[in-house]
């Protein structure tokens, strides 16, 4: 991989630009691309693209000896390592057990969530998802709280 400047004359007028340079991995393929200043992110979303179109490229290619493309057996292959979904939905959530303190907070993920004050020194279930996290007391919500 290497980078640098070049001068060109795309338009008739010169012209500096940032190129970046590399060999395409497992092939002997050079990549490259020049850019009107020198910027890592746009150097970096270009390979991307391009390793991209490369997958797709050799997906639709047909292997010597075989009758079908590439995607198409690589599906039949996978298929038989697939299973069924499962009927039931799963909950994304966490599960865990803390103990209330003498000022009715919870510790949980390097927060503390408030409980009311009747359940202090009580263990208490937690139920977290992404979006909140819900304090439970045998089997009943006792309060409710907002991420951030």
């Amino acid at each position: 991989m290497d980078f640098g400047f070049a001068d060109v004359w795309p338009d008739g007028t010169l012209t500096k630009v940032a190129l970046f340079v590399m060999t395409l991995p497992y092939s002997d393929a050079i990549f490259i691309q020049a850019f009107p200043q020198e910027c890592t992110e746009a150097f970096l979303e270009a390979l991307n693209q391009q390793l991209v179109q490369c997958c797709r490229n050799d997906l639709q290619r047909q292997l010597r000896g075989q009758s079908s493309p590439k995607r198409s057996l690589l599906a039949e292959e996978q298929r038989e390592f697939l299973r069924p979904l499962p009927q039931q939905t799963f909950a994304a959530c966490r599960l865990g057990q803390a103990h209330a303190d003498s000022l009715s907070l919870v510790r949980f993920d390097t927060n503390s969530y408030s409980v009311p004050t009747k359940y202090a020194h009580r263990q208490i279930t937690i139920v977290a998802t992404i979006a909140e996290v819900r304090l439970v007391f045998e089997g009943t919500l006792i309060a409710r709280h907002q991420r951030d």
